[in-house]
């Protein structure tokens, strides 16, 4: 069915609109989300992954950061004193040199996430996925979700928060310009794409919007 403003829920936020939003807001990027929206889904990624892990283990052996954006994910894999072949994915060039300078990545790559895992990586090749807010521009994550899987080893894990829908749907387009996505529609999506819930966790604020908190969720696949 359409979401709002006509965007069909298959459909995905153009990539020049996101590249070019991002490239232009990168500068102020983390002082504005992190400091003024208080911003928290890096931090949720990571810590629910170490979580579902366990907490048996920092050593991940290669993990990818999809949207990495300016690479606070990373950063914070850094502080929490994980080891691992980190490698970050965006599309937006100016985002990444931020995430360059801060020296906890690995690899780099400018490009879509779906075009980069497919085209790149190899089949069961990687221990952990992390996408913080990155799917609420994307709509339907069927693709992304089949290609984590793909790359993912057996017990592989795929970390990732998403915008709360309120009112029932599976995806829709938000009044904001993200897509909030439900519980049963990632729930069943993950069945589908091999996957096991193993986090299912609602999230009060994920950040701010208008001084009002932002409802989300994090999840925590395991490859089966």
């Amino acid at each position: 069915g359409e979401g709002q403003n006509g965007l069909d829920r298959s459909e995905k936020l153009p990539a020049e609109y996101v590249t070019s939003l991002f490239d232009s807001y990168s500068d102020a990027f983390e002082k504005e989300l992190v400091g003024t929206l208080a911003y928290q889904g890096h931090v949720l990624v990571v810590d629910g992954l170490l979580d579902a892990a366990g907490g048996r283990t920092t050593d991940f052996g290669t993990v990818l950061d999809v949207g990495c954006g300016t690479g606070l994910c990373g950063e914070i894999w850094a502080k929490r004193g994980c080891t691992s072949r980190l490698v970050g994915v965006d599309l937006a060039q100016r985002m990444l040199e931020l995430a360059e300078s801060k020296g906890v990545y690995d690899e780099l790559h400018c490009g879509d996430i779906v075009e980069y895992m497919d085209g790149k990586i190899d089949d069961a090749s990687v221990d952990a996925v992390l996408s913080a807010d990155v799917f609420i521009y994307i709509g339907d994550i069927g693709d992304v979700l089949k290609s984590c899987a793909r790359v993912l080893k057996p017990g592989g894990r795929l970390s990732f928060t998403v915008e709360a829908l309120k009112d029932g749907g599976e995806v829709r387009l938000l009044p904001c310009g993200r897509f909030g996505h439900s519980s049963s529609y990632i729930r069943e999506l993950a069945a589908r794409c091999g996957f096991e819930v193993q986090v299912e966790r609602s999230v009060d604020a994920l950040r701010h919007q208008g001084g009002v908190p932002v409802k989300g969720g994090l999840f925590v696949l395991r490859k089966a």
